[in-house]
């Protein structure tokens, strides 16, 4: 179904009408292109270290990572991680016909199973910090119902009015943004008083944190982000339920926006 939300400045919340091929606010001071069709609602011009670090290697990378995920992912967890991810969507509250907000989708891995829950009658935006990430979501998705709709911005400084969402998915990646504790903040700002967030990342359980084969030996090596702590949840998150989910790799939070 078409979406009734609209982009506003991610700087000033103010709202974006399309001139040309830019979106500009009402007085021009504020631009932002439109190329091949996605919005790019970068903020600010200048991305933090991390974040310009990831998003330069995730366009390189983005044509190949569901199938490094999917088959080198397996190989060095020992987990089916079609299997895994399964499992851990049944804990997204996501209901049909429900407004919803995808951040970091990459090459679009649980976009069915979020069309699936919110149904035709529901609608999927989807914002990612590379640009290559989001042409690997819209081919994958392209036969999709509802389809998402693409924008290019950062996760600390996201271009929609306060609660236009009834729920918000974020998985991978939250750890390792420059602005985590902003982007928090914005995932709850962006929803609806009472709507869902639910979001998590890489971290060791307890169990893999003693582990010492060679499995865990790999893991600690090839990524840092198994041992780093998360962002502290906000006051403006609330009704935390926390999960171990991707076999004790990771965690997932699934809150409510506080009233």
């Amino acid at each position: 179904m078409p979406s009734s939300i609209s982009l506003v400045c991610p700087h000033t919340h103010d709202p974006l009408r399309l001139q040309g091929e830019a979106l500009v606010t009402h007085d021009g001071k504020m631009r932002y292109p439109v190329v091949d069709g996605i919005p790019n609602c970068m903020h600010p011009p200048r991305l933090g270290a991390d974040d310009k670090r990831w998003s330069k290697f995730y366009d390189l990378f983005a044509p190949f990572y569901a199938w490094s995920e999917r088959t080198l992912g397996g190989l060095v967890t020992g987990l089916d991680i079609v299997q895994v991810r399964r499992e851990m969507m049944r804990l997204i509250p996501a209901g049909r016909g429900e407004t919803i907000l995808e951040v970091s989708p990459g090459p679009g891995i649980y976009q069915p199973d979020l069309a699936a829950k919110v149904g035709g009658e529901g609608c999927i935006w989807a914002l990612d910090i590379s640009r290559g990430m989001l042409k690997q979501c819209r081919k994958a998705c392209a036969q999709q119902t509802p389809a998402p709709q693409l924008v290019q911005g950062n996760a600390a400084y996201l271009p929609f009015e306060d609660g236009c969402f009834d729920g918000l998915f974020h998985f991978g990646g939250v750890n390792l943004f420059s602005e985590p504790d902003r982007a928090l903040l914005e995932f709850a700002r962006v929803v609806k008083r009472g709507g869902w967030v639910a979001y998590g990342d890489e971290q060791f359980s307890l169990e893999w944190r003693q582990r010492t084969d060679l499995r865990a030996k790999i893991l600690r090596r090839g990524n840092p982000g198994f041992l780093r702590e998360p962002p502290a949840i906000p006051a403006s998150l609330d009704s935390v339920a926390r999960h171990q989910v991707q076999g004790g790799l990771c965690y997932l939070n699934v809150c409510r926006v506080a009233a």
